[in-house]
């Protein structure tokens, strides 16, 4: 693919924003010959993301990082640090790693006036707090705090992407008419609006689909899975692809479409294994869950076990199912435990459980 330009930088950006992923990565390392430089690092660290070359996602952020320190842009190794935060939740699991990443993003911006890059900081911590510590008020209020600095410094994906994680941390809280609202909004901007990176779009549209599937509100989820399918195809962008097809599959699974939804439900979990390991849990209960149904019980217990903690309440519903009341009451009351009394609706399934295993029991 051309990009009508000469400069190295340049062309890589614009073959970025094209969903041309090699020649963008082909064109940063090109603006890397004269030495380093934080801008096409961090280009070059984005093309590898979509690629899914992890080892050169590390490379070429951490490089960018010391790169942009060493160029005097604070604010812009900030905004790497907290992308690097992400990466090692998402790619390796690493949670304590990606904290520290945060306190290395935080410190970075002390003493700068606010910025844009305030703003993806904000951002990216409250997606850690809501994925990782299940903290949803606080992830509501900084996910706020993100689209406000998206609209006040004119980033769309700001405002997107924070609309749209508040809306799910609304809806996790039970105030669901509030928090769809939110992300019916988000949703529009991420369709609409001339964002400046390609995942923003994604992943706005993800915490919609997400939001619709735990909520039951499965038209909706369909309406909009089309319009991330497009995107999602077209960049061959495998992580937000499969995390949307996770939440399909049990939409096609609840409507009756076991055939389509065993294919969407497969393929996600390969999509996510192979790029995105640390987000695949999601995916494993999904899958479980269809071949619970599907009277598989052996392989929906494998699936369970590899979600870790995700698979509890579905392993508590194999025990029930198969006569084990107490086991199924153990396994929704450790799902429980582990789980924030503001979190209403990631605490549902458990609590049925925790109720059929009780009756089952005699404990009306």
């Amino acid at each position: 693919m051309t990009t009508g330009t000469t400069d190295p930088l340049a062309a890589g950006w614009a073959a970025l924003a094209a969903a041309d992923w090699e020649t963008a990565r082909d064109s940063f390392v090109a603006a890397l010959v004269d030495g380093e430089s934080g801008a096409a690092l961090e280009g070059l660290g984005w093309s590898a993301w979509w690629l899914a070359d992890e080892a050169l996602t590390f490379d070429a952020r951490e490089r960018a990082f010391r790169a942009y320190r060493a160029e005097g842009d604070r604010g812009a190794a900030a905004r790497v640090a907290a992308w690097l935060a992400i990466d090692h939740r998402e790619f390796r699991s690493e949670a304590s790693v990606g904290r520290g990443w945060l306190r290395r993003a935080r410190a970075e911006l002390d003493g700068l006036p606010d910025s844009a890059d305030h703003g993806w900081v904000t951002l990216l911590e409250a997606d850690f707090v809501l994925n990782e510590d299940t903290d949803v008020v606080t992830a509501e209020r900084a996910s706020l705090e993100a689209a406000a600095a998206g609209r006040r410094f004119g980033v769309p994906d700001l405002e997107a992407i924070g609309l749209a994680q508040a809306g799910i941390a609304t809806v996790h809280q039970g105030r669901v008419a509030e928090g769809m609202d939110r992300l019916d909004e988000a949703s529009v901007i991420a369709a609409s609006e001339d964002l400046h990176l390609p995942v923003s779009a994604g992943w706005a549209l993800c915490c919609l689909i997400t939001a619709c599937e735990r909520v039951g509100d499965f038209a909706r989820a369909a309406e909009w899975c089309g319009t991330l399918r497009r995107f999602a195809e077209r960049w061959g962008g495998r992580q937000i692809l499969g995390t949307c097809r996770a939440a399909y599959g049990r939409v096609l699974a609840v409507n009756g479409d076991w055939t389509a939804a065993d294919a969407e439900l497969t393929a996600a979990v390969g999509d996510l294994v192979a790029s995105r390991p640390g987000m695949a849990a999601g995916g494993l209960v999904r899958l479980g869950e269809h071949r619970a149904r599907q009277d598989r019980p052996d392989d929906a217990r494998a699936l369970f076990e590899r979600a870790g903690p995700a698979g509890v309440v579905g392993l508590g519903e194999l025990a029930l199912a198969a006569g084990d009341a107490r086991a199924a009451a153990d396994a929704a009351e450790r799902s429980l435990r582990a789980l924030p009394e503001a979190v209403v609706l990631a605490r549902l399934p458990a609590e049925e459980l925790l109720a059929r295993a009780r009756a089952a029991l005699g404990e009306p």
